[in-house]
């Protein structure tokens, strides 16, 4: 108990002090906002406990660990599939910085000319890295881990299916960046992708694949349920609203680097 207060206890302090800064009529939907807000980082903390203790899952992935230990048989296509996901997550990221520091309308902007004409964007910008770095790391060693099964298995459709899912992800990856600038568009776009993933990863557990850790399906519902309530903030609260994505979206990076560090982001080998 003592360690979910302190890990809620800081989010709501920072809300108490944003408050003063905000008028009084919406106070009432700040602190509506606060309970909802705190109660999914409560909920993070409490299925993230429960998946240390759960053995199974721990099982479950340890099979798919030693494929790293394996004879190494076709790195061409492994290579190919890593590579093509990394190239259209990385020109995702470009038009993000693009996107900020040199806009279509205007001069090329320094970082503290973004933080004091366009903070909004500023801080669409660093969700957007806190949200990409994650993705892009983790689906390029799942994609290495996944393409190495498929050879030795001969489960190439499933490789290519999963390929197809990850593919698309870093498609809409794009479609963020480039709405940075747009509050509405910028968190639909989010939300489709968290959308897209925990559907993925749903199916993955119906077929009973755990090949991706299900901590990540985990970790994307809680999510949802915080980006479904955001086209319902007005346009004065929008820049309270992307700092509270700011900090829930970079507390999900690292419980999911935490929960998938050995499994996916760094595997013995």
């Amino acid at each position: 108990m003592n360690r979910v207060i302190w890990l809620v206890l800081p989010f709501i302090a920072n809300l108490a002090y944003l408050s003063l800064l905000i008028p009084a009529n919406p106070l009432s939907v700040l602190s509506i906002l606060t309970g909802v807000t705190s109660a999914i980082f409560v909920m993070i903390y409490v299925l993230h406990h429960i998946l240390e203790k759960s053995k199974p899952t721990f099982e479950q992935t340890k099979e798919t660990e030693s494929s790293y230990n394996e004879e190494r048989a076709g790195e061409n296509p492994i290579l190919i599939l890593s590579g093509i996901y990394g190239v259209v997550a990385g020109f995702a990221i470009t038009i993000a910085l693009q996107s900020a520091f040199v806009p279509l309308a205007g001069q090329p902007r320094s970082p503290l000319d973004l933080v004091s004409a366009a903070p909004n964007e500023f801080w669409s910008l660093l969700i957007f890295l806190s949200i990409a770095m994650p993705f892009y790391h983790g689906t390029s060693m799942f994609l290495v881990k996944i393409a190495r099964q498929g050879i030795k298995k001969g489960t190439e459709g499933k490789t290519f299916f999963d390929f197809i899912v990850l593919f698309v992800e870093a498609s809409l990856l794009i479609a963020i960046g480039l709405t940075l600038n747009s509050f509405h568009a910028f968190t639909g776009w989010i939300t489709l992708l968290i959308i897209v993933d925990a559907s993925w990863l749903f199916i993955s557990l119906a077929k009973k694949d755990y090949s991706a850790p299900i901590e990540w399906l985990q970790l994307d519902i809680p999510f949802i349920l915080f980006l479904i309530l955001l086209p319902n903030f007005s346009s004065e609260l929008q820049f309270f609203a992307l700092l509270m994505l700011f900090e829930i979206s970079v507390f999900r990076s690292v419980i999911d680097y935490k929960v998938a560090w050995r499994s996916i982001y760094f595997p013995r080998v």
